[in-house]
């Protein structure tokens, strides 16, 4: 997931990605944001237009799971016990 979308999930700004690399790792799609796949436009307006039409409350529950996401796997404790498993696995 690019650094654009990590700062989006932190700031608590609805993310909208592609259905590729590790976004399905960390997009629940409908949850935490909203995956499409690649090169289909229709699918993405479908996404942007159906978050616009949420109520409030249902939008506020995406944001929040996903800053909530955020905050717990992306903060400098979880990132470098993350290397440091992978590097243990690496000796």
């Amino acid at each position: 997931v690019s650094q654009s979308r990590y700062r989006a999930m932190i700031k608590g700004l609805p993310v909208f990605a592609s259905n590729v690399y590790d976004h399905p790792r960390v997009i629940i799609d409908g949850e935490n944001g909203f995956l499409f796949e690649p090169e289909n436009a229709n699918e993405l307006a479908q996404k942007l237009f159906g978050f616009h039409y949420k109520q409030a409350h249902e939008k506020a529950k995406i944001i929040l799971s996903a800053r909530e996401y955020a905050v717990n796997h992306f903060n400098i404790d979880a990132v470098s016990q993350q290397y440091e498993k992978l590097f243990q696995s690496l000796l």
